[in-house]
């Protein structure tokens, strides 16, 4: 029975540094669900203002509606959206003046909906479901004086101001 003593102990030993690491593990886990739980996720809080032109009856802007906003409503604690509704005259106007100030604006986007503005800086041409994080990811590239993204730059124009300016 001696001979088991001392394997005996080094196991309770072991089995008492174990409990003791579960522990601390724990204790860790609940510290990072909490954080996680609390909405310490990084919320953007300096105003955006975007422009939506759209035409009604457009899927693309539909769907804008039903995702991006909500996505960016959460990446934005500050954020204005307004919608303008390309069949009305004066928003028509509004819509063809803005153009002009873009750089080399394709003319097959001409109407091309929904156009996504984020003046003075870029324009954005269409929308698919999920392109919400990259049109997110740009306006915090320029809130952050950086470059814009390659992400949506085949669909992208930058207002001449801006793009004199980067």
């Amino acid at each position: 029975m001696l001979n088991y003593l001392p394997f005996s102990l080094v196991l309770l030993i072991i089995g008492k540094d174990r409990e003791i690491q579960k522990e601390a593990i724990m204790k860790k886990l609940i510290i990072f669900l909490f954080i996680l739980l609390s909405g310490c996720t990084p919320k953007e809080n300096r105003p955006v203002k975007i422009t939506v032109y759209y035409i009604e009856g457009c899927g693309y802007c539909d769907t804008f509606k039903e995702y991006a906003t909500d996505y960016l409503n959460k990446t934005f604690s500050d954020l204005t959206i307004e919608y303008l509704d390309l069949d009305d005259e004066e928003v028509l106007q509004k819509y063809d003046e803005m153009l002009t100030h873009l750089d080399s604006f394709d003319e097959k986007e001409y109407k091309s909906t929904p156009l996504i503005v984020y003046e003075p800086y870029f324009v954005i041409s269409g929308y698919e479901k999920g392109e919400e994080k990259y049109l997110a990811n740009d306006i915090i590239h320029v809130l952050n004086g950086e470059e814009l993204s390659d992400d949506l730059k085949e669909y992208r124009w930058e207002f001449i101001e801006y793009e004199e300016n980067h």
